[in-house]
């Protein structure tokens, strides 16, 4: 799993006379999005602040058009960040050459962050937080094992505001 945690048995195996204090508050995702991304956790707690917004969407499409149209109508929003935050560079490269509106990449040669639309994987995502998150191609081929669940989870807790996972409609992740 990525990113996995290490439990306070671990941690005095390694250290002796520490204070360990396990953080299980999340502060950045609305409730109703860090309720929805508990369900990717493997293990452990996880507390959400009590500051409601919408509940997740998971949307179906069944074409490849469809996805695409999906993405464009749920990236025109009012607000100030919305990151479409793909799993892979190749599915990410597809994107980019499909999105019509304007958008920054964020990746290793980013050098500021920009406000607006913004196109990158989770892997750069990775401790940042943007106002709307948009996860394409969630499919079985690209969700399915335990550390893939890691990377939902990532990925769907980036966003503070707004969920929006597309889902193929074909081979849905059996991870949802």
């Amino acid at each position: 799993m990525p990113y996995k945690t290490i439990s306070k048995e671990g941690f005095e195996n390694i250290f002796t006379n520490i204070d360990y204090a396990e953080l299980t508050t999340t502060y950045r995702s609305s409730y109703e999005i860090a309720i929805y991304a508990k369900k990717f956790m493997h293990s452990g707690e996880i507390h959400p602040i009590a500051r409601h917004g919408k509940e997740p969407k998971e949307l179906t499409y069944t074409t490849f058009e469809q996805m695409m149209e999906l993405i464009h109508e749920n990236a025109r929003n009012d607000f100030k960040t919305t990151a479409i935050i793909c799993k892979s560079e190749k599915d990410l490269l597809v994107l980019q050459h499909q999105l019509n509106i304007p958008f920054t990449v964020l990746d290793a040669q980013t050098e500021r962050f920009e406000t607006g639309l913004l196109l990158t994987t989770i892997q750069y995502a990775k401790g940042l937080e943007f106002d709307s998150v948009i996860l394409p191609f969630v499919n079985e081929t690209n969700y399915k094992t335990t550390f893939e669940r890691g990377l939902l989870y990532i990925g769907a807790t980036r966003a503070m505001h707004e969920l929006t996972v597309l889902v193929d409609g074909n081979a849905p992740s059996k991870l949802l």
